[in-house]
């Protein structure tokens, strides 16, 4: 298969950016099923924990001899919160949780992206593979810590396909509905989240930073590009 050009991966990396903000908008508006979508675009991206070479964004800044940028990162620690590794419910780092009325006016916890202002920024690799994104809760559970890659890896490939060992039994775990979400006693009641919007949230978070990190610097490439060409 020929090699791309210069002008085709710019190309390329828009259209993945443009897909990203449209699918991102889609999922705003109510429309959760985009979280599966918007996860297979940055798999595109960024690859997988066992294929990082593979990534639009690593062979991008190769052809343009581009470091990668450091990425937003939003995740937060809250205060007054058990050890990450002594939590018996799923906690997540990339969303934050409201109380909502459904049509039939009951109310649960609906977990939404945090879309900080705080603008701290990671190495990308910190960012992808190293930063908790969400914890499964419960020492006992083995490999209960999931990274941004894992997240994306696991919603991206729903049937199991291409899923390393290391996350596999987090699927199976997840599958068999045994991790517990946050729950919040208020006056006496019990509201909990739903697991598979907690994932979603998250998904929308990761991609919020991901528009607000690549934009700029896939626009700053670009312009180096047409200058160079232009001279």
């Amino acid at each position: 298969m020929p090699k791309r050009s210069k002008k085709e991966f710019l190309q390329k990396m828009n259209e993945q950016l443009l897909l990203l903000e449209e699918f991102s908008n889609n999922y705003d508006e109510g429309k959760l099923i985009y979280a599966t979508e918007m996860a297979v675009k940055l798999r595109v991206l960024f690859g997988t924990r066992d294929n990082p070479k593979d990534a639009l964004l690593e062979q991008f800044c190769k052809i343009f001899i581009e470091n990668k940028p450091d990425f937003l990162n939003d995740a937060i620690y809250p205060i007054n919160m058990p050890l990450e590794n002594e939590s018996k419910f799923v906690r997540c780092n990339l969303c934050q949780y409201q109380l909502t009325h459904a049509e039939d006016s009951s109310i649960f916890l609906y977990p939404v992206p945090i879309k900080s202002d705080k603008h701290k920024y990671n190495a990308f690799n910190t960012w992808w593979r190293k930063t908790t994104a969400i914890s499964l809760g419960a020492s006992e559970i083995e490999n209960n810590i999931l990274f941004r890659s894992d997240v994306v890896t696991l919603i991206a490939n729903k049937e199991g396909a291409h899923v390393s060992p290391e996350i596999s039994k987090s699927m199976a775990l997840l599958n068999r509905n045994e991790a517990n979400p946050l729950k919040i006693d208020i006056n006496g009641k019990i509201y909990s989240a739903k697991l598979d919007e907690i994932f979603s949230a998250t998904i929308r978070q990761i991609v919020y930073e991901t528009l607000i990190t690549l934009k700029p610097f896939v626009s700053k490439v670009e312009g180096k590009y047409m200058f160079q060409n232009n001279s």
